[in-house]
């Protein structure tokens, strides 16, 4: 008895001299996991000073942050008793973008929350997007189903060569003959620069129009622009330059207007010829409201195989929505009314005036 209470009092002194962050081998405590051995997912820990909920990711290379500043990553550091509260991870900050537009991480579904950027931000005259272009109709009214992927450089990139690549597949007119499909392809450079008050956008490029069946030297292009923006205020930018078609009807157009925000929500393109207004719905949607010029030129192979030069113009009023989801990916869905539509040749044989239409697009990019 005397030796049972000597291990009794030995044991209890132990206990009490031991420092607290020792006190449990529970391997699930902080104190105790290694940091290359956290469980997959986002794992519950508990503080045992504190006895609250602190929210771990998977992922080791994430940094920790205190209320109060302090860097931390160590997966299973405590923090000491006098700290006013637990570790949070700088993800965890905030789950909204900020006022740049800047991403920020989602905790609970570990996804990128990703959001527009200011609507005064310099955006450039073109840019790169795959998309899907439907012009209903048939027989001599004419209809056009088109897969494109243009030669331009995504939002944000300042410069770089880009391949196009167009498949047109046509729908009449019967009375023109043209042939059932004709195509686009084209090697491109773009840059884009802003320097203070003044941005620039310039690209030019070689492309091939044509079906590819008969003489296709008549449809090679240079379509290309130079376009300046020159702030004026922090509200509003002056817009020139030009725009090189080298269509059959059209080669060279300018390029003039202004560009107003009168509202953080609100974006004003007044800009011939591609006008445009688009207005922030929430971070994600924005809508959109905008007239251009369609169409384009081919090189065709014609009834009693002669070779031609074919020229499609339409004039275009859309409104749609455009969209951001995960990692940046724009999506746009748009309903455009279709009227001036003109089917002209080069030899002058055929040329009519189709009636008006609508187009569905749909359209993706970065």
């Amino acid at each position: 008895m005397p030796r049972l209470a000597w291990v009794c009092v030995t044991l209890l002194a132990s206990i009490l001299t031991t420092p607290a962050s020792a006190q449990s081998d529970d391997p699930l405590l902080p104190s105790h996991r290694p940091a290359d051995d956290r469980p997959p997912g986002n794992i519950l820990w508990c503080n045992p000073w504190q006895y609250q909920p602190v929210l771990r990711p998977s992922d080791p290379a994430v940094t920790w942050q205190t209320p109060s500043g302090q860097d931390s990553t160590a997966p299973g550091e405590v923090l000491p008793s006098d700290q006013p509260n637990l570790e949070v991870p700088a993800s965890e900050m905030s789950a909204d973008c900020d006022a740049a537009g800047e991403t920020t991480e989602d905790s609970e579904a570990s996804d990128e929350v990703v959001c527009f950027k200011p609507l005064d931000e310099f955006i450039g005259y073109r840019c790169g997007e795959h998309s899907w272009d439907w012009i209903f109709g048939g027989g001599d009214q004419f209809g056009m189903f088109s897969i494109a992927l243009d030669h331009y450089q995504w939002p944000g990139e300042d410069s770089g060569f880009g391949v196009g690549m167009h498949f047109h597949f046509l729908d009449g007119p019967e009375r023109a003959e043209m042939p059932p499909r004709v195509f686009d392809f084209s090697l491109a450079y773009q840059s884009r620069e802003q320097m203070g008050a003044f941005s620039y956008d310039v690209a030019g490029a070689v492309m091939a129009s044509s079906d590819f069946e008969g003489s296709s030297r008549e449809g090679i292009r240079f379509p290309s622009h130079a376009v300046g923006y020159l702030r004026v205020n922090p509200k509003t930018e002056l817009v020139f330059g030009i725009d090189y078609l080298d269509r059959g009807d059209l080669k060279l157009l300018p390029v003039g207007g202004l560009i107003v925000v009168p509202h953080p929500d609100v974006r004003l393109e007044i800009v011939f010829p591609r006008p445009r207004v688009l207005f922030r719905l929430t971070d994600k949607h924005r809508l959109f409201v905008r007239g251009e010029l369609g169409g384009g030129t081919w090189a065709v192979e014609r009834y009693r195989a002669i070779d031609d030069l074919a020229t499609y113009r339409d004039l275009r009023l859309g409104i749609g929505v455009e969209s951001l989801g995960s990692k940046g990916r724009r999506s746009i869905i748009e309903i455009a009314y279709l009227f001036s539509r003109r089917f002209e040749f080069t030899s002058g044989d055929g040329d009519y005036a189709p009636d008006d239409t609508a187009m569905i697009r749909l359209a993706s990019g970065f």
